[in-house]
């Protein structure tokens, strides 16, 4: 997302949080135009990019 470029340093802690066992929850607050919404589409793209190459390297995995 154009929105999100350079946004990594704020991306991967929301991803740790989301990750943890214990903080599984993230609150995204502020004003108004700010990126939120940005901010969140950032963190699901880069989720499901990691999914994917987690399932491929597992796929390539089991086919052995």
């Amino acid at each position: 997302d154009a929105d999100a470029a350079g946004r990594e340093a704020e991306i991967n802690p929301v991803l740790r949080a989301l990750a943890s066992p214990v903080r599984g929850r993230v609150v995204l607050i502020g004003p108004r135009r700010v990126g939120k919404s940005a901010m969140a589409r950032a963190v699901a793209n880069t989720f499901g990019q990691l999914m994917i190459g987690w399932e491929g390297g597992m796929a390539g995995a089991s086919a052995g």
